[in-house]
């Protein structure tokens, strides 16, 4: 936000500060539909494909929480989203590297589209510190749900067993997911304090305000 006082321009970062804030304008919520839009379009090809569950990953998910936290103009659950996108990304892309037939235009938007929208939303609210570990503890509660409703065949947030071709590596799977809530936590960690250190990503508000 750039503010004028006593002849003299300050700018500040609001992404440091842990008091949320409302959007400023209603663009804000138009955008907020965008990836409630992404997630409706790839749950319709999931379902053409009879594999709704597919739906619960939680980088799929992370649109419904972009989207809300727009809408309601709450940055924690946007947050949350973001985080989630942070490791379901890349590991997205590592997916498509081994398995190109699973890329999908749809998928595609929630992942990278939903990422996009996040990052742009972000950087006009503030991050609240300590999202991380809130993001990070949903998790083992959302593989719980899906061990319980979806197939194993499946492995819907890896909740049923090793992730296939890595069962030589990781022959035992409570290993294996310990391991990888560890490598997660950290990543969320790490990501958390980027967007709160790296204050150019910061845009300025649009209306400027005088003293």
């Amino acid at each position: 936000m750039l503010q004028a006082r006593h002849g003299w321009l300050m700018v500040r970062c609001d992404m440091n500060d842990d008091t949320p804030k409302a959007p400023a304008s209603k663009h804000y919520l138009l955008v907020g539909v965008v990836p409630l839009i992404f997630f409706g379009l790839h749950t319709a090809y999931h379902v053409g494909k009879g594999d709704p569950e597919n739906m619960l990953w939680g980088c799929h998910l992370s649109n419904l929480l972009i989207g809300v936290g727009l809408l309601t103009s709450r940055p924690a659950v946007l947050a949350v989203g973001l985080l989630w996108l942070s490791v379901g990304v890349p590991l997205w892309i590592g997916l498509l590297i081994g398995t190109p037939d699973e890329f999908s235009i749809t998928s595609m938007l929630t992942h990278v589209g939903g990422a996009v929208v996040g990052i742009w939303a972000v950087c006009r609210m503030n991050w609240p510190r300590g999202t991380w570990w809130k993001a990070w503890l949903v998790i083992p509660l959302l593989q719980l749900v899906c061990r319980f409703t979806t197939p194993p065949a499946a492995n819907v947030n890896i909740s049923h067993e090793v992730w296939k071709g890595w069962e030589k590596t990781f022959p035992s799977y409570p290993v294996y997911l310990i391991l990888l809530l560890g490598i997660t936590a950290v990543i969320f960690a790490v990501v958390e304090q980027g967007f709160l250190r790296l204050k150019f990503l910061q845009t300025p508000n649009e209306s400027e305000n005088e003293d």
